[in-house]
């Protein structure tokens, strides 16, 4: 996955504003001079690559994200970014206030329907973590007229994607395997696919399934599709992004076999943990440390086999 325009202002603005020449800022990762027309939106960089620069410029992906928000920002945009910030500070009621705050437009207006989606990822979103108490009928009412659009519309974009990735629990299990075989032949057809951003959501979309699959008790099917993630992972090469995406396949393998209790999923969560301890002595940083904090609260949680697991 390649990284360009939009991420390059928002990089030059850091870097300037934290002192830091073109040559600092590219250290061993790329040369100045690539840097600096990657700034420009001239050139473009890998994510991991990305991910480096933002290491030598001593930034982490949270502050990246909103500071990219508020740098490139419509309306929605703006909103996001508050949001964002209240959320990461757990100010929820507060941020519940600004979701529901009518949405004042600078510029060109924009549909209905992205505003409501936004919303009702959101407020979804904050309900996983706070419980859904605050939700009131027409917040539902806005789930299914979400729902509704999604059905009616027979070719999905990166956002109709997105917003079912968070939507998915709320569809029926017909539904959801329906858009399992219709995004692996996606995804199969069109390899090039994989390298958009279309692709990396479609991806996204699959590990949620595999989710829902596991947590409603549909253990084969969620091995089935484990499984043909991994095959097509194989068929398709991604550079660089291969290495998380099979690393989140079988931590969600490991997990659905600790919800049979099935010692399986001990075995392959002890090889997940070596995996990340190995990433740790190499310096791989960024979503390493709360993803290895989760994968290890989780696990506990879920092992109800007898067996301790101490990594």
């Amino acid at each position: 996955m390649a990284l360009s325009e939009k991420y390059g202002q928002t990089f030059r603005y850091l870097r300037e504003a934290r002192g830091f020449s073109l040559k600092e800022a590219a250290g061993e990762t790329i040369s100045p001079q690539h840097l600096g027309r990657f700034e420009k939106g001239k050139s473009m960089v890998s994510l991991e690559h990305f991910e480096h620069l933002l290491q030598n410029i001593g930034i982490d992906w949270s502050t990246y994200l909103v500071t990219s928000l508020q740098f490139n920002s419509d309306a929605l945009s703006r909103r996001q970014a508050e949001i964002y910030d209240l959320v990461a500070k757990r100010q929820y009621t507060k941020a519940i206030e600004v979701i529901n705050r009518p949405l004042e437009e600078d510029g060109e207006p924009i549909s209905d329907y992205y505003v409501v989606s936004h919303r009702v990822v959101t407020k979804l979103g904050l309900a996983n973590r706070t419980g859904n108490s605050f939700l009131t009928p027409k917040d539902w009412q806005e789930v299914e007229y979400i729902k509704q659009r999604l059905t009616d519309i027979e070719l999905w974009g990166n956002i109709e994607v997105n917003v079912y990735a968070q939507l998915l629990p709320y569809f029926s299990y017909e539904f959801i395997s329906f858009k399992v075989r219709e995004i692996l032949k996606l995804l199969k057809t069109n390899p090039h696919i994989n390298h958009h951003q279309l692709g990396e959501s479609c991806l996204s979309v699959l590990k949620e399934t595999v989710t829902y699959y596991s947590q409603q008790a549909y253990y084969q099917e969620a091995e089935d599709l484990i499984q043909q993630c991994l095959e097509l992972f194989e068929t398709v090469p991604r550079t660089g992004v291969n290495m998380w995406l099979n690393l989140d396949l079988f931590i969600l393998r490991s997990h659905n076999f600790l919800r049979q209790n099935d010692p399986q999923g001990l075995e392959i969560a002890q090889k997940v943990m070596s995996v990340l301890n190995h990433l740790e002595e190499l310096g791989i940083g960024g979503r390493l440390i709360p993803l290895r904090e989760d994968f290890f609260q989780t696990t506990v949680k879920l092992n109800q086999t007898g067996i301790p697991f101490n990594p």
